[in-house]
């Protein structure tokens, strides 16, 4: 009985570490694509709605790629837990 608990224990650490690694992915690539974008345009901030809206189109642009490919890897896991 003791080796199953800790076996899921395992389980559950491993879980926790990929989670957390995914989480560490997503971050540094918003990061970097922050600090490309300023390296690229400077750091004045924006006072016409069109300007806002072409950041957005570029953060979305490079984020949602990435989190769309990481939320599929997270279903195909969850699938085969």
């Amino acid at each position: 009985m003791q080796e199953n608990t800790e076996k899921q224990d395992r389980g559950l650490l491993r879980i926790e570490y990929i989670l957390g690694s995914i989480a560490a992915v997503v971050v540094s690539v918003a990061v970097f694509a922050l600090t490309l974008y300023v390296n690229t345009f400077g750091m004045q901030r924006a006072s016409t709605q069109e300007v806002w809206g072409q950041f957005g189109d570029y953060f979305g642009g490079v984020m949602n790629p990435i989190v769309g490919c990481i939320t599929l890897a997270l279903l195909v896991f969850a699938l085969h837990l």
